[in-house]
This record gives C-alpha cells, sequence and structure tokens, in this order.
C-alpha cells in the first residue's frame, strides 16, 4: 500500500492455524490472519468504508483491525482488498 503512513502493520498473529473444515476434509488450507493498527482514523471508521466495498474485517481494538483470508480467496482477491484499503484510508 502507498499509504504506508497511515498503518503499522503488526506481526501476524495465528499463521499456520488450519482452516477447521479443511481440517476435516483433509486439504492443506491455511487460514492466514493480518491485523493493522491504524494511525490517522478509528477502527469502526475504516471497517466500515471498507464494508461499504464489500470488504469485511473485524476490530478487536480502537485502531487494531484484522482481515482472515480463507478458502478460495484468490491472489487477486487479496489485491481488491488493497486497493479498498487504500481507498478507505484516503477517505
Amino acid at each position: 500500500m502507498d499509504q504506508g503512513s497511515a498503518i503499522h502493520p503488526l506481526p501476524r498473529k495465528f499463521r499456520g492455524i488450519r482452516d477447521s473444515d479443511s481440517a476435516r476434509r483433509g486439504a492443506p488450507s491455511v487460514i492466514a490472519a493480518v491485523y493493522f493498527r491504524l494511525k490517522n482514523t478509528d477502527a469502526v471508521s475504516f471497517l466500515a468504508a471498507c464494508s461499504g466495498q464489500g470488504l469485511l474485517g473485524g476490530a478487536p481494538g480502537p485502531d487494531l483491525v484484522r482481515f482472515v483470508t480463507h478458502h478460495g480467496i484468490s491472489p487477486a482477491d487479496v489485491q481488491r482488498a488493497l486497493v479498498i484499503c487504500r481507498e478507505a484510508l484516503r477517505g
């Protein structure tokens, strides 16, 4: 993202946790959770802007957001999520 000054990535938590549905089927799916600490906006406002574009996330703290990928999410989906985040940060 070119808005690097607006967000501060935190360490990726839960890296390598298997999706329970995939684990039951024996599929090699892995969930990736990414956390960001926001600098110039609050999590509720940021996530509201993202959800208006179809990107859902969580707010475990007032300035902390969490996004999780699941089975079926493509690299193109991740790129679209980054565009949505950038637009939400620009307001």
